[in-house]
């Protein structure tokens, strides 16, 4: 930059000056080890006070170029060192902020406000031992202030240094009287010492201090728990009773005394009460039937509980959509799905924000098999969340049971379209889109989806499965259908669907006695229920000349809701030739 310019730019920025002082900022060489020539003043000053202005206005990343400029022109400037320093913890860059904020105290040593931000970066950092170096220092340099101390304080706790703390903390209550602040700290100072005896001494100069405050009768209570004192403790719960009697939070905090003393009808009782108070916290409650059903998986006798809960929630809360969503969560489990479903419609009716209930929703619909249904509510969930591929899922899977094969070709394409790694979900996304590819006569793209799914999850059972069936229809890639349909049943041996997979790839592969063997296992491990399974039973018994059975298999078939005008064809009729 000319000189010229520089100079014209540095009286133009003159009046930022007044703006840019900030407590002891001002450029200054404190310690210099040579004198700047003219130029190089005005050099410095220009860029520092364009670092200055960029940094007020939010351009960190030109504010950090022109201070770095300003330092190579005057390395030992400190005020340099610490706006640099500054602009680096904004930045979110605490190491660079420590170097140059330790270089800035290195050439103004004497600077508090130096002292005061890099002990915030030390605390950063987790320099306990410089940070309570640096605030000792602070301390005397301020010793009308109890702020120091009070950071002091906290440091010593946080490097473990406990009884140091306890040292600042009787400074401060010496300077400043008891406190609520201090007492409290006091108390967690003590608890960490493992002197409880400590903690209560300070917990009771608080309830002198406010004998009408049932929050500290509470603590009180926990350390007598600590203490082994449960006597002590139910007469402190008793107390903030007497004093509060519609206070909610204390069932809570009963219900849990009970709990831990094995008293659960207590327990039980108090958690009742709590949940019919309209006054108590619902996100406290849901807390509660959060952990009751963790609980309940272990120990199922509990679950009346849980529902009793469940039903006064929803009746003390009936607007809140948290409620209902918990509810439809235990109804969920029990396989209640028409419950299960009123609840999370009531959720969403009141809460459409909530991401997780719509996927429950969805997928209480899928367990319902109620096709349309699903295809409406996961629309309009897709336009709430369109960026939530599983919802364009749920969307591809409902055109698919309404046959609507090319809306679900659209559907499931959009989704795969913004999958991003997880690897689960596309290979979903790819097998569905292999069956309505296949629905839709479109066998090579069908075949491609297959391919793709396979390469990303070879063993996916559900698509050797799928893919082997359709080639076998199809009859194409016989060798490549029987491999898959062997390895879908090396992994899960005796499940019927894939035994008839597997048979009738055999069978349109022309191995027709080692196809019977097989669909006979499929029959013996409960596909005699299953009207396509025991139709091609009679299929293959017919091409072995056992036709008497095959009639009798196709009756059965027909019994089982197989379709009719097929099967009284087979009947009448036969394969054919």
């Amino acid at each position: 930059m000319p000189f010229v310019r520089l100079l014209v730019a540095f009286m133009l920025l003159s009046a930022l000056m007044p703006a840019c002082r900030s407590r002891s900022h001002e450029p200054q060489q404190k310690h210099p080890e040579k004198a700047l020539s003219d130029k190089e003043k005005l050099e410095f000053s220009f860029h520092f006070y364009e670092g200055i202005k960029e940094k007020t206005i939010g351009n960190l990343a030109k504010a950090q170029a022109q201070l770095q400029q300003a330092i190579r022109v005057d390395p030992r400037n400190d005020a340099a060192h610490y706006e640099l320093s500054q602009i680096y913890l904004l930045s979110g860059n605490t190491d660079l902020a420590k170097i140059s904020g330790e270089l800035a105290l290195r050439f103004n040593p004497d600077n508090i406000w130096y002292k005061k931000s890099l002990a915030e970066i030390y605390e950063t950092t987790g320099d306990f031992s410089k940070q309570i170096r640096l605030l000792n220092e602070i301390a005397k340099q301020e010793p009308q202030s109890t702020e120091a101390l009070y950071a002091l304080a906290d440091a010593y706790g946080r490097a473990g240094k406990f009884e140091d703390a306890l040292r600042v903390c009787e400074q401060i209550e010496a300077r400043e009287g008891t406190s609520e602040e201090i007492l409290i700290q006091k108390k967690n100072l003590y608890l960490r010492l493992n002197k409880p005896s400590k903690a209560i001494e300070e917990i009771n100069k608080l309830i002198k201090l406010y004998p009408d405050e049932p929050g500290f009768r509470g603590l009180l209570a926990e350390i007598y728990l600590y203490e082994k004192k449960p006597d002590k403790a139910l007469e402190q719960y008793q107390e903030i009773l007497r004093l509060q009697p519609a206070n909610p939070t204390i069932r809570f905090s009963l219900a849990e005394f009970y709990r831990a003393q094995g008293d659960n009808k207590k327990s039980f009782d108090e958690l009742k009460l709590a949940f019919g108070n309209p006054e108590a916290d619902v996100a406290q409650k849901i807390h509660v039937l959060s952990s009751y059903f963790i609980i309940t998986e272990k120990f199922p006798e509990l679950r009346p509980q849980a529902f009793e809960l469940c039903r006064e929630l929803v009746q003390v809360h009936p607007d809140d959509a948290r409620a209902h969503s918990i509810y439809g969560d235990f109804l969920f489990r029990e396989e209640q799905y028409h419950e299960a479903l009123e609840q999370y419609e009531s959720a969403v009716a009141k809460d459409k924000s909530r991401f997780t209930v719509w996927n429950q929703l969805l997928l209480t619909l899928n367990e319902l098999d109620d096709a349309a249904m699903l295809n409406a509510k996961s629309t309009e969930a897709a336009e709430i969340f369109p960026q939530q591929p599983v919802l364009y899922l749920y969307k591809g899977l409902s055109f698919m049971q309404l046959k609507k094969y090319d809306d679900a070709v659209d559907a499931l394409k959009a989704g795969l379209m913004i999958t991003v790694e997880n690897e689960a979900l596309t290979v979903q996304f790819l097998a569905s889109l292999g069956d309505s590819y296949h629905r839709l006569g479109r066998y090579d793209e069908s075949d491609e989806a297959y391919e793709s799914a396979l390469k990303s999850d070879p063993d996916n059972a559900y698509v050797l499965n799928n893919y082997a069936y359709y080639l076998s229809i199809r009859k194409v890639k016989l060798t490549r259908a029987e491999e898959m349909a062997r390895r879908c049943n090396d992994m899960n041996p005796g499940k019927p669907s894939y035994l008839d997979t597997y048979a009738w790839v055999l069978f349109q592969s022309g191995k027709t006695d080692e196809a019977l063997l097989l669909i006979e296992k499929a029959i013996a491990s409960g596909g005699d229920t299953n009207s396509t399974i025991v139709e091609h039973l009679g299929d293959i018994q017919w091409t072995l000349n056992k036709k008497d059975a095959a009639i009798e298999s196709w009756k059965k078939a027909k019994s089982l809701g197989g379709e009719v005008v097929k099967l009284d064809k087979k009947i009448s009729e036969g394969l054919g030739k």
